[in-house]
């Protein structure tokens, strides 16, 4: 090969690979953009409550980044959407189909979280509530257990981050308590309430709020069990959700944790107040009554633990 044509090559080698790193840089500038456009189209129908329109996209969605994802960014894309369909099912009580997707996404985000922790914390959480509400709280146990592990690993320090950290202990220490485990979910319940407490005022949007209402109210719950007063902790997880739904950030729809909220009160004051604690569990059995309507499979575990709660205070009168 001549000298001449030594710097010739090199130069078509550099232009070669440089086209490589443009063309790379062109995919994900339209995959970033037909993310943002997806996003856009899913708040909107979601808004509307046009659930079914929005589960579609979704799912074709689903489809589309099963056969195409190649980096851990399409990955936690994958997850996040099946994370987000799941949740949907969820909420509108299709548990046998919540359950798959919300196991794939879990799936899905493991390998990321292995090198990016925190990533797998959202995933863990949705597929946690769903065993637990088909009544399997030593499998939702085991995905809760991992997702704590998981926002403990992460060293992000921001709101987000926080704020995740605060529904993951609020999940865990629900499950922990019906295990019989009250000192951890004691334990795990402090913890969250600590990293609530350094969130700042504001720096998140208001229905964020919500997870430290679940949280104080399983705090609440697994203080009773536990011999201690639960009562403040009734209290502040009443306080969040009627000032959430005061505010108009839930409506009544969505105020599933207010009934939580009124249930730990009930099962809090019963050994002090058993006429305070009887109308507190008839408010929480009234709520979840009117929510079961259009979620029955999701309720029906709310409504048992009240309408034993009740018995039981028939039973003592």
């Amino acid at each position: 090969m001549s000298d001449e044509r030594v710097p010739l090559l090199l130069g078509l080698a550099l232009l070669a690979i440089g086209l490589l790193l443009n063309l790379s840089r062109i995919r994900r500038w339209a995959a970033d953009r037909r993310a943002r456009r997806l996003d856009q189209r899913l708040r909107q129908l979601l808004d509307r409550g046009l659930d079914a329109e929005a589960a579609t996209l979704m799912l074709a969605e689903i489809d589309r980044l099963r056969r195409s994802a190649a980096t851990d960014a399409d990955r936690s894309r994958l997850a996040t959407i099946l994370r987000m369909c799941a949740h949907l099912y969820h909420r509108d009580g299709r548990l046998d189909e919540a359950r798959p997707l919300a196991e794939e996404s879990v799936a899905v985000a493991r390998p990321v979280a292995d090198r990016h922790p925190g990533h797998a914390a959202w995933p863990l959480v949705i597929l946690g509530q769903v065993l637990a509400d088909q009544r399997d709280d030593h499998g939702a146990g085991q995905r809760l257990r991992e997702a704590y592990e998981d926002v403990r690993a992460d060293p992000s320090n921001d709101p987000e981050s926080d704020a995740l950290r605060v529904l993951v202990a609020a999940n865990y220490t629900m499950v922990l308590r019906r295990l019989g485990d009250c000192a951890t979910a004691i334990a795990v319940a402090q913890w969250g309430v600590g990293v609530d407490g350094r969130l700042a005022a504001g720096s998140l949007p208001p229905f964020t709020r919500a997870s430290a209402g679940w949280l104080h109210a399983a705090l609440a719950l697994a203080r009773t069990d536990a011999g201690q007063d639960g009562r403040p902790d009734a209290q502040t997880a009443a306080e969040i959700w009627r000032g959430l739904l005061d505010l108009g950030v839930y409506g009544e729809h969505e105020s599933e944790g207010m009934g939580y909220a009124d249930f730990a009160v009930a099962y809090a004051l019963r050994p002090f107040d058993a006429v305070a604690a009887e109308q507190a569990a008839r408010r929480a059995a009234a709520r979840f009554e009117r929510l079961a309507v259009a979620a029955p499979a999701r309720l029906a575990r709310r409504q048992a633990e009240v309408e034993a709660l009740l018995g039981a205070m028939a039973a003592a009168r």
